[in-house]
């Protein structure tokens, strides 16, 4: 019984580390193409929840593990809303506001 009870621990040694071993081999030898991304966000009228949905892109901001900027685009904002866009342009360094009309120079 102990017999098998030591192959079975021994299996599943071998198997936990080459496990381990092939993805630091990935880790290391994987070419990593870089992919310009960038993050935009249409706003329009109020734009109610836009503090929400600029915090959730911060998150998918994190995971690309690079730069990404996060652009607000003006689609006929209301000026209360216009506001507080630009304080949030003003608080994070990552988030751009420009109107729909400026998009494709700026993706250029």
């Amino acid at each position: 019984m102990t017999l098998l009870q030591d192959g079975v621990i021994a299996l599943l040694a071998a198997v936990g580390l080459t496990a381990i071993l092939w993805l630091l081999a990935d880790m290391i030898l994987r070419r990593r193409e870089e992919v310009p991304v960038v993050l935009l966000l249409p706003l329009k009228d109020a734009a109610e929840e836009m503090e929400y949905q600029v915090y959730c892109l911060m998150e998918v901001r994190a995971r690309t593990g690079r730069y990404t900027p996060i652009i607000l685009v003006d689609c006929g904002l209301q000026e209360a809303a216009r506001s507080r866009a630009e304080e949030l342009t003003q608080t994070y360094t990552c988030v751009i506001m420009m109107r729909a009309e400026e998009l494709p120079r700026y993706l250029q």
